[in-house]
């Protein structure tokens, strides 16, 4: 989970919670200068005093973010302030003072439930060939098919290579472009129809013919395009990404709910990894969606 606040509430209440990034802090709504798209949870302060003008701004987040949780902080106990405060949609409010363990209950509970909720995007890269990436993204794949018991896709968007057809003794059905004209249809079987299904099992899997005309020409916003309609079927997609870094591999890794970072036990290998790192950071990655393997 990442959050901001608009409240006056210890920094140190949130950054000793496992799993919780603090991203910034701000005095009033009027302050705010960031990016919400990559925020899990917002807690405010209110009264009866701001509350017009408080919840006229949640309103307006809302809106646009409709991902977004919020938490309500507040020294008012009148039950017809806190009923007022959940008819506005916001199901947790907190009385002030505020109680560390209350507070990350409360915080927990958004986070089982945008788990529980979520369809996960998992990504495979190294900016390193020959690690085993193509390996692991499809045995990880696999397994997850296997352990959940819901359909899963493995995505092969290492272009050029056709690594994940190969690993899985299959051969794919369409090349990209004709792949992205069916999906955007959006329609689930249509989808389905694309991949292949290993055997039988909950996995499909997502791979295009290989055609270096084509593959040129694709762009971050096919990837995104891509992505969003295999996910919105798929609890959980694994993505086999290629080896370089561009804007195509960027839209790869911003789509994704969690980068799996590959290593090796070697200099090169560190100081490639070093590197990401810091291009993820300054891509704006949060530190919570890289795991290093």
């Amino acid at each position: 989970v990442t959050g901001v606040q608009t409240c006056a509430l210890p920094i140190s209440y949130i950054q000793n919670m496992d799993d919780v990034e603090y991203k910034a802090g701000f005095n009033s709504f009027d302050e705010i200068n960031i990016n919400f798209s990559n925020i899990d949870l917002i807690i405010f302060d209110v009264d009866f005093e701001t509350f017009d003008k408080v919840f006229k701004n949640v309103k307006d987040i809302k809106e646009k973010y409709p991902n977004l949780n919020f938490i309500a902080i507040s020294y008012e106990i009148n039950p017809q302030f806190i009923l007022k405060v959940k008819e506005q949609g916001i199901a947790q409010i907190l009385l002030k003072p505020i109680i560390s363990n209350i507070l990350e209950a409360s915080i927990n509970k958004i986070k089982n439930i945008k788990q529980d909720n979520r369809n996960y995007t998992i990504s495979v890269f190294s900016n390193k060939g020959a690690c085993g990436k193509t390996s692991l993204a499809t045995n990880l794949a696999y397994e997850i098919s296997k352990l959940t018991n819901k359909k899963t896709a493995i995505v092969d968007l290492s272009f050029n290579f056709d690594d994940v057809s190969t690993a899985l003794d299959i051969e794919a059905k369409y090349d990209f472009e004709h792949a992205l004209i069916e999906i955007e249809r959006a329609d689930e079987k249509t989808i389905l129809n694309i991949a292949n299904r290993y055997k039988n099992s909950n996995l499909y899997i997502f791979s295009f013919k290989d055609n270096l005309a084509i593959n040129k020409k694709i762009s971050p916003s096919d990837i995104r395009k891509i992505i969003r309609s295999i996910k919105n079927i798929f609890k959980y997609t694994i993505i086999d990404t290629p080896s370089t870094i561009d804007e195509t591999t960027v839209s790869i890794l911003d789509n994704s709910t969690l980068i799996l970072l590959l290593a090796m036990l070697n200099m090169s290998s560190i100081r490639n990894i070093q590197k990401c790192l810091e291009l993820f950071r300054h891509i704006g990655f949060s530190k919570l969606k890289t795991k290093l393997i």
